[in-house]
């Protein structure tokens, strides 16, 4: 069982974000909107975004993921209803902006939606994703972790949907990698529909990744 997640996203690229729908997508028939941000403002609104600073050190240093980026509050800019978030190279390294939702708004069950321009290149490693609430407590895996998008510069034309438990995790994670030709040209939408029988990764219209409880998935899952 997952603890209500928190929201997360990275490196570099363009995004609109809603939890549900967006003023530009028609509603779903029997569903509420519970919390959106259209990026409508000149500036990142932090009594929801706050961010993740530096290079994870000393406790976590590369973020688990070698990577070779400093998280700073100045690689973004919020203008005309978008979120850009820029990588730069600085010096001997890179600097991005990670900013989550922690704190603010997390969520158990529903549909996560994103709509999102990736930035392309080898190194490039974009990701809209969760983590459990309980992640100060338990730490990861326990927390769980719900991967929406991954997206590796040095594989165009794929991503990446994955979930991550106690049980399958890291290179043993529940993951599919699945063809999406177009990825790298405009504005693409990401999604999760949660439920407590099943949780779905989708891109587009169609499911990247299905995973029920009591049916083994890649490795004995059972969530």
């Amino acid at each position: 069982m997952f603890a209500p997640l928190l929201l997360l996203i990275a490196a570099a690229g363009c995004m609109r974000k809603t939890s549900s729908g967006t003023s530009d997508v028609p509603r779903i028939p029997g569903r509420e909107l519970v919390w959106s941000d259209e990026f409508g403002d000149e500036r990142l609104d932090t009594t929801t975004w706050n961010f993740q600073l530096g290079d994870g050190c000393p406790s976590n240093c590369g973020w688990g993921n070698n990577e070779r980026q400093r998280y700073t509050k100045t690689n973004h800019r919020v203008a005309d209803g978008y979120l850009t978030i820029m990588v730069r190279k600085e010096n001997d390294g890179y600097t991005s902006t990670r900013i989550t939702t922690r704190g603010t708004e997390e969520f158990r069950y529903g549909r996560i939606e994103a709509r999102a321009k990736l930035p392309t290149g080898e190194g490039i490693w974009p990701a809209f994703w969760m983590l459990g609430s309980n992640i100060g407590q338990v730490g990861w895996p326990l927390s769980g972790e719900i991967d929406i998008l991954e997206y590796v510069g040095r594989e165009p034309g794929m991503v990446y949907t994955t979930l991550h438990t106690a049980a399958n995790h890291g290179g043993n994670a529940s993951s599919k990698k699945t063809p999406f030709p177009d990825i790298e040209q405009g504005f693409h939408r990401y999604a999760t529909e949660w439920t407590a029988e099943a949780i779905s990764l989708l891109r587009r219209r169609s499911t990247g990744l299905y995973l029920r409880p009591g049916v083994a998935h890649r490795g004995g899952l059972a969530l």
